[in-house]
């Protein structure tokens, strides 16, 4: 294959929120629904390449503050040849903006489409991984559970009218829950 050395090159990242980090815990929410992330993208590198055609790329990303959770980074390269021609490639890699995360399972409920009944008490199950997804013993855990209000009307201005909807969090429950040495842990829900 041809060398590239001298080579001008760019590489783009873009950086969204990823996927599902840890298979054997895929019944589990490991995000954390009140985030909402924007997708972004950056030049992290516009240069020439070396002499062996390659370089080294050690990109800060310092959008990870407001994270969901794990994100997903593609990396778009491009290197112009002297002829004016490019070649491009892709990468993709998951990130982890943090060294530890929670995970949250609640069994289905007996209603139609696993909907949890009011004035029961429903198990939740609890589990704390590290960011490779090994067991994370002993970690103080703290809970907040909200109630989402959801409303809708019509507004009319004049000769329009809108569909104007609207949704409101409310405090239900809060408490710490301490894993077990295995990382597990559990808690009892009741809405009523």
């Amino acid at each position: 294959p041809a060398k590239a050395r001298g080579l001008k090159a760019r590489i783009r990242a873009t950086v969204q929120s990823g996927v599902h980090p840890f298979k054997k815990y895929n019944k589990y929410t490991f995000t954390d629904p009140t985030k909402r992330f924007q997708s972004q993208s950056m030049i992290v590198f516009e240069d020439r390449l070396d002499d062996n055609g390659e370089t080294e790329i050690d990109p800060e990303f310092g959008i990870t503050k407001g994270a969901p959770g794990f994100l997903r980074v593609a990396f778009h390269s491009e290197v112009y040849e002297k002829s004016g021609n490019f070649s491009t490639d892709n990468k993709f890699f998951s990130l982890s903006p943090f060294k530890h995360y929670a995970g949250l399972k609640i069994n289905d409920g007996k209603l139609e489409y696993g909907t949890l009944v009011t004035g029961e008490d429903h198990q939740v199950q609890l589990v704390s991984l590290n960011d490779k997804g090994k067991p994370s013993g002993n970690r103080k855990l703290e809970v907040k559970v909200y109630k989402m209000d959801w409303s809708w009307w019509w507004e009319r201005n004049r000769n329009l009218t809108n569909y104007v909807s609207a949704n409101n969090l409310l405090p239900h429950m809060e408490k710490t829950v301490t894993t077990d040495s295995k990382g597990k842990g559990v808690f009892k829900l009741r809405i009523n």
